[in-house]
């Protein structure tokens, strides 16, 4: 995937096949289930007619795409996607990134973590060998 150092980023598809159940996985049925909101479906030859064209239309292919983008993010504020996110790193120990995309032993080691370090003990790590 793609990453930027010191940022975050988030495929909002994947996080969203763990949080919703939705009968398909286009923007505007997630838009209307968890939002209650109607988006319009503009299909990408369109969107590329209308970039390509006059200063106006372009200017309206762009408010179209920042109308997506934004509801991308509406979307995770629905959820409330981040802030649950943060409180499970904060009580598991790890980072924001690993709760949400590793799997539960990941979780479960990083609580032992945490429960061995309050005891003074260490956890051992195994080679791929051992």
């Amino acid at each position: 995937g793609l990453e930027l150092p010191g940022r975050l980023l988030l495929n909002v598809w994947r996080v969203l096949r763990g949080e919703a159940k939705l009968q398909t996985s286009s923007l505007q049925t997630a838009v209307h289930v968890l939002l209650g909101e109607t988006l319009p479906l503009v299909p990408h030859a369109k969107m590329a007619e209308r970039w390509r064209g006059t200063p106006e239309s372009r200017s309206e292919a762009l408010q179209i795409l920042l109308g997506e983008t934004s509801c991308c993010l509406r979307l995770l504020d629905a959820l409330n996607v981040l802030p649950r996110a943060a409180e499970t790193a904060r009580m598991l120990g790890l980072d924001v990134l690993s709760v949400l995309s590793r799997g539960s032993q990941y979780r479960v080691e990083g609580l032992l973590t945490r429960a061995a370090h309050q005891d003074q003990m260490l956890l051992l790590s195994p080679s791929r060998v051992q």
